[in-house]
């Protein structure tokens, strides 16, 4: 009986990542953002874009709590709103960011280092 249960437990977990879209937050409008959208295809060919629509009841969770928090660069992971197939736009349910675009910080931080590594003259002194 525990085996079944953690099959099905299994199963419905690999079935609710089955529809995500993944991929990087590339430019953001109003009440929309265009993401590049990682795939096995993507990678010898063209990226692919995928324009991701805002609704009300849409939740931000993660390293961005809100439509406003979310950057161009951001790692994100889209679970889309259920609706018909023949539905042409895609109605973010919940985007949870993954990972937070901070260029400025690891340069500012390879800086620091780099200024704080001792010279020839100070090591040999």
């Amino acid at each position: 009986m525990k085996r079944l249960l953690g099959l099905l437990i299994g199963s419905m977990l690999f079935l609710a990542a089955c529809g995500n879209y993944e991929g990087t937050v590339i430019e953001k409008t109003d009440s929309s953002f265009i993401l590049e959208v990682t795939t096995d295809n993507s990678k010898a060919g063209s990226p692919v874009h995928e324009k991701i629509y805002l609704i009300d009841p849409t939740i931000f969770s993660g390293a961005a709590r809100s439509f406003e928090e979310l950057k161009e660069g951001d790692r994100v992971t889209v679970v889309p709103a259920e609706l018909s197939e023949d539905f042409p736009y895609i109605l973010a349910s919940e985007v949870n960011v993954e990972w937070r675009h901070q260029s400025g910080l690891v340069l500012v931080f390879l800086l620091g280092f780099k200024s704080a590594r001792p010279t020839r003259t100070q090591v040999l002194s």
